[in-house]
């Protein structure tokens, strides 16, 4: 349960993003932790966004129009929906929680006097510092002001209660930078049992996207929490090559 909601929280904080009025955004997003690699294409239209990982048959859909997030089990054909509403209150109570922890140490931004071209743009440097060790280091662009993309990422904080001064500093990091600009790639610190991440957006494109990639599909049924762990279990089962339990009709 834990690790679902961190690929939650993780799959929100990094791509809540939204597109401009006339034409949808497609981004390929690589995360590595430096052993292993992951490729991800993120679509974004207007109040709407949608994540496929590369070798995972899992799709994950925010869509703020209905305040939903649908997590899609392409394999299956199966599809489980979320309130954005509850999951903010959860976000928030993590929030709190974080920042309880880190309460006394103190946190800052630095922006650093360098220049590279990532993806095609034209990045400063930035990095969020904790009792005066590095925790983050961001690679930003202000070429994107007027793309919409930087309005929505700020809604998650938003909703996790960051503003509010609660949150974890890498989120707090994230945030500062993302005021007026959008992050192209940023480095997070091993902390605790979190190894050091790095994660780099390859491709910014802007197209028109169709409207159904953003809900599940016709033929695609309801699950709920419970069916959605107990497929799983399956499927873990399955890998060390134990027997399988039948799942609960639906």
């Amino acid at each position: 349960m834990h690790k679902i909601m961190v690929t939650m929280l993780l799959a929100l904080l990094m791509f809540c993003f939204s597109a401009t009025a006339n034409a949808g955004w497609v981004l390929k997003r690589v995360e590595t932790d430096g052993t292993r690699s992951a490729s991800s294409t993120l679509y974004f239209d207007i109040k709407k966004m949608r994540s496929d990982t590369e070798n995972m048959p899992v799709a994950v859909i925010f869509n703020w129009e209905v305040n939903k997030m649908f997590t899609l089990f392409l394999k299956n054909k199966q599809f489980m929906e979320q309130d954005l509403g509850v999951m903010s209150k959860q976000l928030q109570e993590q929030a709190k929680m974080l920042a309880q922890k880190e309460a006394g140490l103190k946190y800052e931004i630095k922006r650093i006097d360098e220049v590279r071209t990532i993806s095609g743009y034209k990045c400063k440097k930035a990095v969020a510092m904790e009792s005066g060790k590095q925790i983050l280091e961001m690679w930003y662009t202000e070429d994107l002001k007027e793309s919409g993309l930087i309005e929505n990422f700020n809604r998650f904080f938003e909703i996790a209660g960051v503003q509010a001064g609660s949150g974890d500093n890498v989120l707090k990091g994230m945030m500062d930078i993302s005021k007026n600009a959008f992050i192209i790639e940023m480095t997070a610190e091993a902390r605790d049992s979190v190894p050091r991440i790095k994660v780099t957006y390859e491709k910014i494109e802007s197209r028109k996207l169709d409207a159904s990639m953003f809900k599940p599909p016709v033929d695609f049924k309801p699950m709920d929490m419970q069916q959605m762990m107990q497929m799983m279990m399956q499927q873990e089962a399955a890998e060390r090559g134990e027997p399988i339990t039948p799942m609960t009709p639906q």
